[in-house]
């Protein structure tokens, strides 16, 4: 009797150090940085990612959110990921391009007719090959998110065409070679700093303009500091959630899963809510430009002519370009 009580203590005490064991080792708390303010497309889908994760866990994973390059500029926080000393980041494709330089093309001027052909297309076997080689270099990427299309400020002059970019100063993303090359084709000088420092840079003239979808010229203000917006629908933006390929490959099926559920969840949150709040801020900010330009499908033409140097270096160096297309023609069928 008194031997079989002893047994089933026992057995009770390592199936108790058993079960700690196993909650010490599925409970984490992970770190999710981006370059936008919260308020931003970025900060709606970290706030949607974080809350799926959190309750399809009943709370063992925790995700804490920095904003507004908090914990580094967008490129620091790249090479954090990779490292391991920061998990998530939501980083836009141009950011990300000198991973894995194919992620470029997602910004080909005037390459996606909408957010859902551009969506679609990040779901093709051409991106997930893209995909394959972040995850040979230290990211996974959980899910692709829309940002809108690429709208144009300045303070010189209305743009309508591409030679009004002629002598213009606008800011880049200094790991955003396409786009730095785009706006050069176009006639437009270029001065390359983080995003944190635009506001700044317009306030006091170092640059005369940006480029950035909509949602970003409105909750980052710079519609206080500028004086014309082009709507152009240039290029279309996107942003990725990427994770440290370290600690993706440490998790059980059944934890992976979860995460990719939530970004994709949160994915299709991000798309309604840009397309929500894109007429929204054009409204909001009607008064506050001196001029809103909205490019028509005829003076497309002379911005699409103009950059045809451009379309040609990208499929001399780009083998999957010639995929995309292909692909593209497929779906529009």
């Amino acid at each position: 009797m008194r031997r079989t009580i002893f047994t089933l203590v026992i057995i009770l005490i390592l199936a108790m150090t058993l079960q700690v064991l196993a909650d010490d080792q599925d409970s984490y708390t992970w770190k999710l940085g981006y370059n936008t303010v919260e308020e931003s497309v970025r900060g709606v889908a970290a706030s949607k990612f974080k809350q799926i994760v959190e309750e399809k866990t009943d709370g063992r994973i925790k995700i804490e959110i920095y904003p507004s390059e908090t914990i580094g500029t967008a490129q620091e926080m790249v090479e954090a990921v990779k490292v391991g000393a920061q998990n998530f980041q939501m980083v836009g494709n141009g950011t990300f391009s000198p991973v894995v330089d194919e992620y470029n093309l997602f910004s080909v001027p005037f390459m996606f007719n909408d957010v859902e052909e551009g969506l679609a297309f990040a779901e093709s076997e051409v991106a997930q090959r893209w995909a394959d080689k972040a995850l040979e270099r230290g990211y996974k990427i959980l899910a692709t998110y829309d940002l809108g299309f690429n709208q144009i400020t300045n303070n010189v002059r209305p743009i309508r065409k591409p030679e009004d970019l002629e002598g213009v100063l606008l800011r880049a993303n200094p790991a955003d070679r396409l786009n730095i090359q785009v706006f050069r084709q176009l006639g437009a000088s270029i001065s390359t700093m983080s995003y944190s420092e635009i506001y700044m840079g317009l306030q006091t003239g170092v640059v005369d303009g940006q480029f950035n979808p909509l949602d970003a010229i409105y909750e980052t203000k710079f519609h206080e500091v500028q004086d014309y917006l082009t709507m152009i629908n240039l290029q279309w933006y996107t942003f990725m959630l990427t994770m440290t390929e370290k600690t993706w490959s440490g998790l059980d099926e059944e934890t992976q899963n979860i995460l990719l559920d939530a970004a994709k969840q949160a994915s299709e949150f991000a798309k309604d809510y840009t397309t929500e709040k894109t007429q929204e801020y054009l409204d909001l900010v009607q008064d506050e430009f001196k001029e809103i330009t909205f490019i028509t499908a005829e003076e497309k033409v002379a911005f699409v002519e103009k950059l045809q140097p451009i379309y040609e270096e990208i499929r001399e160096n780009y083998e999957d370009f010639s995929d995309m297309e292909k692909w593209l023609e497929e779906y529009r069928k």
